[in-house]
């Protein structure tokens, strides 16, 4: 069994998110939007993009101000087999 990391989900509060329209730009690249409601806005962002950007959101044509956004990388704890017996170590991904 071998650990295949997905993108990372990211929640932001705030309120007026309603429009069906809403963008989240990280940098200058437009990341997606999974959903989002009159106060929350849940979007992904891509594997391996840990370093600092700025993030803003368009909402009804008006955009955020920009805030500094970073998110650590993953640490792997613990790895187990199907029935939920840890793993020895060495014993993934021969």
């Amino acid at each position: 069994m071998c650990v295949v990391l997905d993108a990372t989900r990211v929640t932001i509060a705030g309120n007026d998110s309603a429009d069906p329209e809403v963008r989240v730009v990280r940098g200058d690249r437009p990341l997606d939007v999974l959903s989002h409601t009159h106060t929350v806005i849940v979007f992904r962002v891509p594997p391996g993009e840990s370093a600092h950007n700025n993030l803003t959101v368009t909402v009804f044509n008006q955009v955020s101000n920009a805030v500094l956004f970073t998110y650590n990388p993953p640490v792997i704890t613990e790895l187990q087999d199907a029935s939920g017996a840890p793993l020895v170590y060495g014993s993934c991904c021969r």
